[in-house]
């Protein structure tokens, strides 16, 4: 799985961005409140809406993206790459702890204190949050810098969900860790793909 950097934190991607009139892999549809984001796979499909005006592709072949000055970036892993029967922590705790494992190794870091936190929405769908200080001297006053790193994640069947954003000085905390934690919560899935132009015209509609 190829992995990049955002800052000095990882995430992972095994996705191929689509163009708005291809039917498989993600794509963005623009919404009254925000844009859609569809992943269509023969086998089983998602979308997501994230609240915000201004869009922008950062590096769309790599799942990039900025919401109002909030850069995003997805992350689908097949549950299958880390999943073990023979634990007792479900999916989204196993791969909280696949990724913190990761990070720790290649940062030699110590996160043995690093926790998620749990959320549910009234429908039972749970969302996986945790967060990353990036460690930076008082004397590096650029609201360019990173200086927080923020996950969230859900899954389904066959995949968890994450989408990472890195934080500047820019960007307001709550208001970035909402607009993850709110969209995933919202998460609508389905066997099979999601078809492009009924949902379009759907949100015409709206």
């Amino acid at each position: 799985m190829k992995r990049i950097f955002i800052g000095v934190f990882f995430v992972s991607i095994a996705l191929l961005f689509a163009e708005n009139n291809s039917n498989e892999g993600l794509n963005v549809i623009k919404s009254k409140n925000g844009f859609v984001f569809v992943f269509n796979d023969s086998s089983e499909s998602f979308k997501i809406e994230i609240k915000g005006k201004k869009f922008v592709d950062v590096e769309p072949e790599e799942l990039i993206f900025s919401i109002d000055g909030q850069i995003v970036q997805f992350t689908i892993v097949p549950v299958k790459e880390f999943f073990k029967n023979d634990l007792t922590l479900d999916t989204l705790l196993q791969h909280f702890e696949f990724e913190k494992k990761y990070i720790s190794n290649i940062t030699n870091s110590d996160l043995q204190n690093l926790k998620p936190k749990l959320l549910k929405s009234k429908t039972g769908r749970k969302v996986c949050f945790w967060e990353l200080n990036r460690n930076t001297s008082y004397l590096d006053t650029s609201s360019e810098n990173v200086t927080k790193q923020i996950f969230a994640s859900t899954n389904t069947y066959k995949y968890v969900i994450l989408i990472s954003s890195p934080l500047t000085k820019r960007n307001d905390f709550k208001k970035s860790k909402n607009r993850l934690i709110n969209s995933l919560l919202d998460l609508q899935r389905t066997q099979g793909m999601f078809n492009l132009d009924l949902i379009r015209e759907s949100l015409k509609r709206d």
